[in-house]
């Protein structure tokens, strides 16, 4: 219903695009990345946004405009007033009043209005009845379902008509507030003897409330900032809860981290919401202070103890490690051509190597794909796995076997090279089990987060003991290390995954070698892969972007050049096949007035 659109709307450069993602609706930029509502930097005119929605409507839900404090728009939403297309008879009455533009929301139960208010402004906010107000810093999705019988444009009211018609038609008294500013920092905020006690464990006496807050700092500062309409809200509560359980930082304290944090926030919290966040998470916390700052403790078998360190002089060896880097043979490789161009052949004997993806995306494939292709160049593999059992494994060896064609015998000879040890439980198990295991020449580990170590104070804490011990291991035997790793759900949504979306624990980032994030990029007729280089410690990255495809039925990365390859990705996004959108230009007969 594009032609219903206010002429008025479109002549202004504050257009985004939406879409609904788990109920929520996220603005977007039309270069595919989330749009700010504060940052004119990411709008756009309104014909450059409507054709790349048109191009584009199986990914995006609608298109959006944003209020800002540069006009005088304000923007009035209000829900579940519409019932089998009717206008409740007191909505209905409070429309004729304003006599504005108006039209149904996406969901087919609301109504958003559109009315021009000079010298007005609100901070906006959703009052308890359903009624939302709006004058900047926020966008209204648009449909152009323009309601029969109201005003094509936006009509222009004084702000004393606006204040009486809220008041009469919904008890509401809107104040004249001004926009949010940086609150000034105060030195308490929080009444010290209302915040529940920290029952410090002595482990915990070791670092100073200084420190403490000096550590906090440094998290926060490699936190995103808090963007009104992305989550925000929750975005802030839940690092309020950072300060206090993963850091133990008292109220004074907590309260100062959030303040510097709060300034990069868009917009800024007003000081009394800041303060009623961290009020809330000091509620919500459990009693387990301290969890970021546990020192982790590195379980070890006696195995690890046997061998002494010896020290040589680095004279000696210079000609074997020339030799070693120029051995292309040496080389472990991946299977996918253009992931070991980019990062220069494959990886080498004592590197250790994280690929990381959210559940679904395809981490055991690449896993198994590493150590078929090791034991292809008649190398003997260890895959550790606590994810799936043996028997799970063979079948996609099978898949792969049929899917490339390889017979019985072939598939044996690689087969009888992988060596599944299921279920190891414990990283003392696992690093048992790496150490008895003869002549193997690589390990994968399906995955790292699920080995549990004993008297570990926390999540982060057992993660990072996993990762310093196979840092250890791989560098002292030689030996390349595949860890399959989890990402948080910071990265459901994220357009590229980042170091910081490892879960539980940031040591895998310093530990590994080598960082590679792969993501699943579903089309109607192919299911592309999309694999980021993050790290690579020892080689130049030549790309930090490989685009290949997945193969379901045979449960295998290949090349997008090879046979059964299809055209390559843009890096910030799926490929779409772009369906026609009518807009017919008629008024749609939704209400009764």
């Amino acid at each position: 219903m594009i032609a219903n659109i206010p002429k008025t709307l479109r002549d202004y450069k504050q257009w985004v695009l939406w879409r609904n993602e788990d109920g929520r609706k996220v603005p977007y930029q039309v270069n595919g990345f989330r749009a700010s509502t504060v940052d004119p930097a990411h709008w756009a005119a309104f014909q450059t946004v409507a054709d790349t929605y048109q191009k584009r409507a199986d990914h995006y839900s609608g298109i959006g405009f944003v209020f800002t404090n540069n006009d005088s728009l304000v923007g009035i939403d209000i829900d579940d007033c519409i019932t089998n297309g009717k206008i409740t008879k007191h909505i209905h009455n409070a429309l004729c009043e304003l006599g504005t533009y108006a039209e149904m929301s996406p969901s087919g139960t609301g109504i958003k209005i559109w009315v021009s208010v000079p010298g007005f402004s609100i901070d906006g906010r959703k009052f308890e009845n359903g009624l939302e107000i709006y004058s900047h810093s926020r966008y209204f999705t648009v449909t152009g379902l323009r309601l029969r019988g109201m005003a094509k444009e936006p009509a222009t009211i004084d702000k004393d008509i606006l204040l009486d018609w809220a008041e009469t038609n919904f008890g509401i008294i809107l104040g004249q507030d001004p926009q949010r500013e940086v609150p000034a920092l105060q030195t308490v905020v929080l009444d010290e003897s209302t915040a529940p006690k920290i029952n410090e464990p002595d482990w915990l006496k070791a670092y100073p409330v200084e420190e403490r807050l000096e550590r906090a700092l440094r998290y926060l500062d490699r936190s995103d900032p808090a963007i009104e309409g992305q989550g925000g809200d929750k975005k802030t509560f839940t690092l309020a809860c950072t300060l206090i359980r993963g850091f133990a930082l008292p109220p004074a304290q907590a309260w100062q981290a959030l303040h510097e944090y709060n300034k990069r926030c868009l917009p800024p919290w007003t000081e009394r919401e800041l303060a009623n966040k961290l009020k809330r998470a000091y509620q919500a916390t459990r009693p387990s202070w301290g969890e970021l700052l546990a020192k982790p403790r590195m379980v070890v078998t006696p195995e690890l103890l046997q061998r002494e360190p010896v020290a040589i002089p680095l004279g000696s060896i210079l000609n074997a490690a020339k030799k070693e880097s120029e051995d292309a043979a040496g080389f472990f490789t991946t299977g996918i051509t253009t992931l070991d161009d980019a990062i220069g052949g494959g990886f080498k004997a004592g590197e250790l190597v994280l690929f990381g993806g959210r559940p679904g995306h395809g981490k055991s494939v690449f896993g198994i794909q590493v150590a078929w292709e090791a034991a292809k160049q008649d190398k003997r593999v260890l895959y550790i796995s606590e994810e799936m059992t043996a028997i799970a494994i063979a079948r996609r060896l099978l898949q792969r076997a049929s899917q490339m064609s390889i017979d019985d015998e072939q598939l044996r000879n690689i087969s009888d090279k992988i060596m599944v040890a299921e279920s190891c439980g414990t990283l003392a198990r696992a690093c048992t089990m790496i150490e008895s295991v003869e002549n193997i020449s690589l390990v994968v580990v399906d995955y790292a987060q699920l080995l549990a170590t004993q008297r570990a104070e926390s999540r982060y804490a057992e993660a990072s003991a996993v990762s310093l011990a196979m840092r250890q291991i791989a560098t002292r035997l030689r030996l390349p290390i595949v860890l399959l790793v989890q990402l948080n759900r910071g990265a459901e949504g994220a357009e590229e995954y980042r170091m910081g979306h490892i879960r539980d624990s940031g040591q895998f980032e310093q530990d590994a070698d080598m960082i590679l994030f792969g993501k699943l990029l579903r089309t109607k007729t192919t299911s592309n892969y999309k694999i980021t280089v993050a790290k690579n410690r020892h080689r130049p990255i030549k790309s930090n972007l490989v685009t290949c495809n997945f193969i379901p039925d045979g449960q295998l990365f290949v090349d997008c050049s090879g046979p059964q390859g299809s055209t390559l990705l843009d890096s910030r996004s799926l490929a779409f096949t772009p369906t026609e959108v009518v807009y017919d230009g008629e008024e749609p007969d939704l209400c009764d007035f």
